[in-house]
């Protein structure tokens, strides 16, 4: 038994067929769509999951990505606090998405040793 080719007998046949799979392939196209819509939310949230935990490390630190991309907010001849020590200045990071929030995280790092401070004044910002 052979594969049989199934051919339009008239022109209208071959037209009918033509709009039926023209059919098809629009409600595929939705349906697609509407997984996409479905999911778009899903996606969204995992993209604020997956960006607010990008500046740590596994133990809590800012990554280097982190600490290079970051900018000084304060040099130390105007921080208020009498507990950092001299010469570290207050850095800020890029601002990260999550879900609570846009944030960045304030810190104190040594300009020329690299060194944070991670027990003094650490946190994360949420952005008005």
């Amino acid at each position: 038994m052979g594969s049989e080719v199934l051919r339009p007998e008239s022109q209208d046949e071959a037209q009918t067929f033509q709009h039926a799979m023209s059919n098809l392939s629009a409600i595929e196209a939705a349906e697609s769509g509407a997984s996409n819509i479905a999911t778009a939310p899903k996606l969204a949230e995992q993209l604020r999951l997956e960006s607010a935990r990008s500046p740590f490390t596994s133990s809590g630190q800012l990554t280097p990505q982190a600490i290079q991309d970051s900018r000084m907010i304060i040099p130390n001849s105007q921080i208020g606090n009498a507990r950092v020590p001299a010469g570290y200045n207050k850095y800020s990071t890029p601002t990260f998405q999550s879900p609570s929030g846009d944030f960045q995280i304030h810190y104190y790092m040594n300009p020329k040793n690299g060194k944070v401070i991670y027990d003094l004044d650490y946190k994360v910002k949420l952005n008005k």
